[in-house]
């Protein structure tokens, strides 16, 4: 049980960390002004790239689940959905994605924001944090896990496309 709680603290700190580690890149891009993407312009890639999202969302999807009770969880289901998100960019086939907007905002903070919850509401309920009710607790670890996930996701695509400049391939 220990473990499992600081298993749940780790996690609340690395989004929180990714989080502030994609609010450190917009303040430095915002110092060399905004950078337009280069897409990768090949036909392999892009052929590629428009059959893998499926196989993507339901690898992750699979980890996510996987990771209530073996090694997998939130953060490896969030990477594969950004390595995703980062060849959809590459081939320009994801044209809607601009970090900067307050919708992709709103979504790369809600899975911090209802870890948070979670933990606050825990707290409430029965005065320890992070410590889930067992008749909804797996339910409620599958529901932050997978805005986490969102998070997670997000927050590595937002760092790659603010760390490249026009004219990076």
């Amino acid at each position: 049980a220990v473990l499992l709680d600081f298993r749940a603290w780790d996690t609340l700190l690395e989004a929180a960390v990714l989080v502030l580690a994609v609010v450190a890149a917009w303040s430095l891009e915002g110092t060399r002004g905004r950078s337009r993407r280069q897409p990768v312009c090949s036909e392999m890639l892009r052929a590629l790239v428009r059959l893998l999202p499926p196989f993507a969302v339901l690898s992750a999807g699979y980890l996510l689940w996987r990771g209530a009770v073996a090694p997998g969880g939130a953060f490896q289901a969030g990477t594969v959905l950004a390595a995703t998100g980062v060849l959809l960019l590459l081939a320009d086939l994801w044209r809607g994605f601009e970090p900067q907007q307050l919708r992709w905002r709103l979504a790369l903070l809600s899975g911090l924001l209802l870890f948070i919850a979670a933990a606050l509401g825990t707290l409430a309920y029965s005065g320890v944090a992070l410590d889930y009710p067992q008749e909804s607790g797996p339910a409620l670890v599958l529901l932050v896990e997978l805005g986490l996930s969102v998070t997670i996701a997000l927050a590595f695509i937002a760092l790659f496309v603010s760390g490249r400049r026009s004219g990076d391939g």
